[in-house]
């Protein structure tokens, strides 16, 4: 490192670290819509914050929205606020919460195994799949994770011997702030696996000097005044967190999810990419340092909450997303190990890793020429990348023969670096947007077809996207309705609607509407109707209809044509 880099970097290898992570996290970080639900739904609850000065009460739509707690909109909402109401303002602090934790995970390998050992994980981090998507994703689990990887660092610092109390407080007070981002979840990634590797190494004298009063109270005045004052206003809504957000979420499929007791399995395969072939086989051999019961942490931090969420019915990959610090922190233990020659698998698993690298660049160039529905944006990254991994494959095999394994983790890295920073560029096409769940090309129909401000309907679909962009409600028709027993009046009834009769009695009033459906319901509408509506755009997913054509839309006007689509249907007229 130090015969190419300045003596000044060398010294500090977290400086061009964190640059190197600032200009991939940041590459065309507002170039593309926002992404539906989630990010959508995020993003304009923050919005809404900035605009109406209600930052206590997260609203949706107008309504209030008491599904997460308010760190990931208070800290979008404050980026808005000096940077203005777009994309890059609502993802910006997710990009500067990634560097953190990076910075987070550097700082505790350094700690452990020393700064080559710490390179690698931070290499490792930015690198797997799972973390990087969520760095530019507007979710709660980037930030989640952030403050578990700074409570569980602190606490490994302050519950040392002579550990400082600072430590311990400091430790209590980032529990509070994830628990203000996410609820009680942010317990079963530190008090949980704390319990059980207590019990599994005998550390309960340790663990005991974590329960410090100090730290406590930190912990209660950062996590519940929020709680306790919405709690405060509306009786019902702890009932409705314990009921329905937490209980809920455990005993029963959120929305009818259900996935396999296994899938989070498969999960960690993906979101680590070939990582997690020697983070598992570091954590593997760590969990069997009797003589340092500290790094047997790391695999209590992955194996105990894998196997607590492998209970619950409702799997999503982003709730992996805390268990990928450890396993970076493992696969950077590994590599360290095998580059000074004392790594478990440390000639086989380099030679594995190049197979699985080459392979995945065959089938992603086969893929590429076999995909028929995407867009050549999307299509051309498999014949630009796919050989790159190819021969990012044998270059890491021949790396490996001659047992350079930094030039084997170089060669593994740079493809898929280069393939999310291709991904992020071909995402700002507006062909992909529209191929993609992002709402943004259909958000410019509408647009672009409104004569003043006649409401927005979304029949059978709901584009959170559209109030973020447009700052007005928009009038939603779906049977899964909304959580209205908290509003304090009842203007919410004229735009929540459940019944498609509702829907049906808009359409035929003379008023002008336009009305966002799913494409493969315009004919049902029509018949429903008793009439044909002006379909003003469409996508594969969806078409934008209007009950009131303009002369120029019955003609056909070009305008229809902006959204990027297969089959733009022409405008019909109405009686």
């Amino acid at each position: 490192m130090r015969d190419w880099l300045p003596d000044t970097l060398a010294r500090r290898p977290l400086v061009p670290l964190l640059l190197l992570a600032a200009a991939l996290l940041l590459w065309h970080l507002g170039a593309y819509g926002l992404w539906e639900s989630t990010e959508a739904r995020y993003g304009e609850i923050a919005a809404r914050m900035v605009r109406s000065g209600d930052w206590l009460t997260p609203r949706f739509n107008g309504i209030a929205h008491f599904d997460k707690p308010p760190i990931a909109y208070w800290v979008s909402a404050a980026s808005m606020a000096i940077l203005g109401i777009d994309e890059l303002a609502a993802r910006l602090p997710l990009a500067l919460a990634s560097l953190a934790a990076l910075a987070a995970v550097y700082r505790l390998g350094a700690d452990l195994w020393g700064p080559r050992a710490a390179i690698y994980a931070f290499l490792t981090l930015l690198s797997s799949p799972l973390w990087f998507a969520l760095s530019r994703s507007l979710t709660t689990d980037l930030y989640l994770t952030l403050w578990i990887v700074i409570a569980i660092d602190a606490g490994r610092r302050g519950s040392r011997p002579g550990g400082s109390r600072a430590w311990r407080v400091a430790a209590w007070a980032a529990l509070g702030v994830g628990f203000l981002t996410k609820g009680p979840v942010v317990l079963l990634w530190t008090a949980l696996p704390l319990l059980a590797w207590a019990a599994w190494t005998r550390s309960w004298r340790r663990t005991a000097r974590l329960v410090d009063p100090l730290g406590i109270a930190a912990f209660a005045l950062v996590a519940l005044p929020w709680y306790l004052v919405e709690a405060a206003r509306r009786p019902r809504l702890l009932e409705y967190w314990m009921g329905r957000q937490v209980e809920g979420r455990i005993a029963a499929p959120y929305r009818g999810e259900r996935e396999a007791w296994w899938s989070y399995l498969l999960t960690l395969t993906w979101a680590a990419w070939v990582w997690i072939l020697p983070g598992a086989a570091a954590l593997w051999r760590l969990a069997r340092e009797r003589h340092r019961a500290g790094v047997r942490f790391l695999a209590v931090w992955v194996v105990v909450p894998l196997l607590a969420f492998s209970l619950f019915p409702t799997k999503r990959a982003n709730y992996m997303l805390p268990a990928m610090p450890a396993i970076a922190l493992a696969a950077g233990w590994w590599w360290d190990r095998a580059i000074a020659g004392f790594a478990p698998a440390q000639r086989t698993l380099p030679r594995a890793l190049a197979i699985a690298v080459g392979s995945f660049g065959v089938a992603f160039t086969i893929a590429a020429f076999l995909v028929e529905d995407a867009p050549t944006e999307v299509t051309s990254l498999g014949w630009l990348f796919g050989p790159s991994f190819l021969v990012g494959g044998v270059a890491a095999w021949v790396a490996a023969r001659r047992e350079r394994l930094d030039l084997a983790f170089t060669a593994c890295f740079l493809p898929a670096v280069g393939l999310y920073l291709g991904l992020a560029a071909a995402l700002a096409h507006p062909r992909v947007e529209a191929w993609s769940k992002i709402s943004r090309p259909i958000v410019r129909e509408i647009e672009a077809h409104r004569l003043a401000s006649e409401p927005i309907v979304n029949y059978h679909v709901w584009l959170r996207a559209i109030p973020f962009y447009l700052d007005e409600r928009v009038v939603t028709v779906s049977s899964e309705g909304r959580e209205t027993s908290f509003e304090e009046d009842a203007r919410w009834r004229a735009y929540t609607f459940t019944a498609d009769s509702s829907f049906f009695r808009m359409m035929r009033e003379p008023e002008r509407r336009l009305a966002v459906v799913r494409h493969t319901e315009v004919d049902d509408i029509e018949r429903a109707l008793g009439r044909p509506v002006a379909v003003l755009a469409q996508d594969t997913r969806f078409a934008l209809i209007t009950n009131r054509p303009t002369p120029a839309e019955l003609a056909g006007s070009p305008v229809s044509a902006r959204l990027p689509a297969r089959d733009a249907r022409s405008g019909r007229s109405a009686p």
